[in-house]
């Protein structure tokens, strides 16, 4: 993967690009401060201890070792009850359209060309 990217890295650059974007570190910093709210705190074990199901540690080491320039990210939710759901979206949107909690992948199916069209 980091030869990958290297090269993703070095093509961008010779195409005249001079920022390479690796996206989001989900959960990195939060609620590592012991004023931090519990929620936070809960989103922060999460970050530490939930790898079988999404490894956001791993992710932010990966991305780390090419000593990116962080910038926060925020999220406004309407009440804490909403973070399971809004946490689920936000996995789907980082991993693309998911159909089950497992993660079964759903794919576009376009009409073929002999398909009747209805008016």
């Amino acid at each position: 993967m980091d030869y990958l990217f290297l090269g993703l890295i070095e093509h961008a650059q010779s195409e005249g690009h001079v920022t390479f974007n690796f996206g989001l570190s989900p959960l990195a910093g939060v609620g590592e401060h012991p004023d931090d709210p519990l929620a936070e705190k809960a989103l922060n074990f999460i970050f530490d201890n939930m790898n079988q199901f999404y490894n956001f540690r791993g992710l932010h080491g990966f991305k780390a070792k090419f000593l990116p320039r962080w910038e926060p990210r925020y999220l406004v939710f309407p009440a804490y009850t909403a973070l399971p759901s809004t946490g689920l979206a936000l996995v789907r949107a980082q991993t693309g359209a998911l159909t089950g909690l497992w993660g079964t992948r759903t794919k576009a199916v376009r009409p073929s060309e002999t398909d009747e069209v209805r008016s």
